[in-house]
């Protein structure tokens, strides 16, 4: 487990599934900005039970507060293209619980973990161009814009650029 201020980051849990997929498949909350994609309960759970959601090339870590309430995730992916670089990715699940340092703690944090534990020498984050806290984020935490992708990401029936931050080790 990793601790952030007054939030834990830790791997998902079993007993976390039902709470975790009732967040991640609750369009309402999901935000303007992250698909609404909804996953299975069959499929999460038969991928839980295979890898716990986590493995060398693809994890997902859960943001708990201090009473072990799900608040949030931050995730990373090793890409397929670029052999010293991971995607991140990171939300907090409920409107409510935005906009209060939350994620800006956690992913500090995860990235400092992630930066000691893996080999990568690089670390990518894509944000919507509309996206402004995601993007104050992802510059407070030491990434920067590198780029613009047109037309990249596909949420809510259309297009959108994105922005591709990165840090550096």
């Amino acid at each position: 487990m990793i601790r952030a201020g007054e939030l834990v980051l830790r791997p998902l849990q079993m007993r976390d599934l039902s709470d975790y997929l009732g967040l991640i498949n609750n369009v309402g909350s999901s935000g303007e900005y992250w698909s609404h994609v909804m996953r299975s309960e069959a499929n999460l759970r038969r991928q839980f039970e295979e890898n716990g959601l986590w493995s060398v090339d693809k994890f997902t870590l859960v943001i708990c507060t201090s009473d072990g309430s799900l608040i949030g995730e931050i995730g990373a992916e090793r890409s397929a293209v670029l052999s010293s670089d991971r995607t991140i990715y990171y939300r907090i699940f409920q409107p409510e619980n935005r906009r209060r340092g939350y994620m800006t703690s956690a992913l500090s944090a995860g990235v400092k973990w992630m930066f000691e534990t893996f080999p990568e020498r690089r670390l990518s984050a894509i944000t919507p161009v509309a996206n402004v806290p995601s993007i104050k984020v992802a510059e407070r935490c030491g990434f920067e814009r590198e780029g613009t992708l047109r037309s990249a990401v596909f949420v809510n029936g259309e297009y959108s650029d994105v922005h591709l931050y990165g840090r550096v080790r």
